[in-house]
């Protein structure tokens, strides 16, 4: 009798936030773990050994994490250069997002360049508040009172001012998909 023992391989989950403008480097790339032994080692393409890497360009980035028992998972992660004229101040919503927690667009952010403030709320079908924040990094990741939101689409409302002291309003809708 010969006893087996399977061991789970680290399961490398990412959330991801895209540079905003071409040659700013302004991406982030945060890993989520599970499965696998704590504790975990990262070897980044970059050479960073780091969980959370920051100041990224349009680029691939790669990961390498080996767990105590020396399993190992490897995951990629694109980000395609965005062809918006950021000469001037500039932001945008995109209108779905699926929060699903595959590790890829799991929430929903406002982005753009030269932003001194703003208000983002996003509203149901029925004209109920679900998300606000006044702070670009602060995203909503579809749960509304600890619960998932179900699949429809979502209005929401910005108002910014920028660094130059222009005033921006926009609406738009932004639909929900896991």
């Amino acid at each position: 009798t010969i006893s087996i023992k399977v061991l789970s391989m680290p399961n490398i989950g990412v959330d991801t936030v895209n540079p905003a403008c071409p040659d700013k480097n302004n991406g982030r790339i945060t890993l989520s773990v599970q499965d696998g032994t704590t504790p975990y080692d990262y070897h980044w393409s970059t050479g960073d050994t780091i969980e959370v890497l920051t100041n990224l360009s349009a680029d691939t980035y790669t990961v390498t994490v080996s767990d105590s028992n020396n399993c190992v998972a490897i995951r990629s992660v694109t980000f395609e250069p965005l062809l918006i004229d950021c000469s001037t101040p500039v932001i945008y919503v995109p209108n779905i997002f699926s929060p699903n927690s595959d590790g890829q667009n799991d929430a929903i952010y406002v982005h753009g360049e030269g932003i001194k403030s703003l208000s983002f709320l996003i509203y149901d079908r029925w004209g109920e508040k679900v998300f606000e924040t006044t702070e670009k990094a602060n995203g909503w990741d579809g749960t509304f009172r600890g619960q998932d939101c179900p699949i429809e689409v979502y209005a929401y409302i910005l108002k910014a001012t920028m660094n130059d002291g222009t005033e921006i309003k926009k609406k738009g809708n932004i639909s929900l998909v896991r």
